[in-house]
């Protein structure tokens, strides 16, 4: 499973260290998407499972919906912190004039 170990408030201190730490965001993506084939995978056999009635229904049900939770919330901390960076990013790209620094 991915785990991030950085906290949403970690922005960087400057342009260059935000940007390093949105690419290191982003090369994440792969693994987050990697995630979502799994739990696809899992949840395709679940249902199965059911349709088949080789397993307790409820249970399988409940453990389709706990996996898939998990991974709409992954999803949607990967977003949050994306649309964070990217967001710190452009305010530090500008000074308080909006001239754009270089």
């Amino acid at each position: 499973a991915v785990v991030s170990t950085q906290s949403t408030g970690d922005l960087g201190d400057d342009v260059g260290s935000t940007e390093a730490l949105l690419a290191t965001h982003r090369e994440l993506k792969e693994a987050v998407d990697g995630e979502r084939e799994e739990v696809d995978k899992f949840v395709g056999i679940g249902r199965g499972l059911i349709e088949e009635e080789n397993c307790d229904k409820d249970e399988m049900e409940q453990d389709i919906t706990v996996v898939q939770g998990k991974m709409e919330n992954l999803e949607k901390s990967w977003q949050e912190r994306d649309d964070a960076l990217t967001s710190e990013l452009e305010l530090k790209a500008c000074d308080l004039d909006g001239h754009v620094i270089q």
